[in-house]
């Protein structure tokens, strides 16, 4: 769904690991979105949950974190 106002449901993981386990709860999967902010790192995954849109995301690296790895 192109959408992005339709979504009204957001779940925020802070691991990689959580952002794999939430995934399977979709019951449909959507293209990821194509606007995002240049500065913006994080993953995004756009589907929907029954009756409900739902966008999940996992924060990119962030602070210091980003310059030892």
């Amino acid at each position: 769904m192109s959408d992005l106002q339709a979504y009204t449901v957001g779940w925020i993981c802070a691991l990689p690991t959580e952002l794999a386990a939430a995934r399977t709860f979709l019951d449909e999967h959507y293209p990821a979105p194509i606007t995002v902010q240049r500065n913006d790192n994080n993953t995004y995954t756009l589907g929907k949950m029954g009756e409900h849109n739902v966008v999940i995301t996992v924060k990119g690296v962030m602070g210091f974190a980003k310059y030892f790895s």
